[in-house]
């Protein structure tokens, strides 16, 4: 049960980056971003994945009452921290991803796939 929650939320985060993307392609941003400060395909899909479950995961405890401000702020400080980075190049990252639906919806996929295989070898949740 708590598998097919966190995928649902999930698809749901994936599919609103994707439509996001598709119909923001701000093309001043493009010329004004430079490739070399921006994350690497492998850097932003690791990033990604990360950033969907930290979502995944807050979402679940904002429908069990907790505070998700609390949550939001904690799980994003540390997929920062992992990842050696702040909200500002991801934020860049992201812009010129957009920029790129087509690069950016083979990187989702691909983050898609991943969390697909995640959730098919976790062992079964305990109720």
């Amino acid at each position: 049960m708590l598998r097919f929650i966190i995928m649902k939320y999930t698809l749901l985060i994936i599919i609103s980056l994707l439509l996001f993307a598709c119909s923001s392609g701000n093309k001043e941003e493009e010329y004004t971003i430079p490739k070399d400060s921006v994350f690497t395909e492998e850097q932003m899909e690791a990033i990604l994945f990360d950033m969907y479950l930290a979502e995944t995961y807050i979402r679940q405890q904002e429908r069990e009452g907790q505070n998700n401000r609390y949550y939001s702020e904690h799980y994003y400080n540390l997929m920062f921290e992992k990842h050696h980075t702040d909200s500002l190049k991801m934020h860049r990252s992201y812009l010129w991803y957009a920029a790129r639906p087509e690069l950016l919806k083979e990187i989702n996929q691909r983050v898609l796939d991943s969390l697909i295989i995640m959730e098919t070898t976790l062992p079964p949740a305990e109720e």
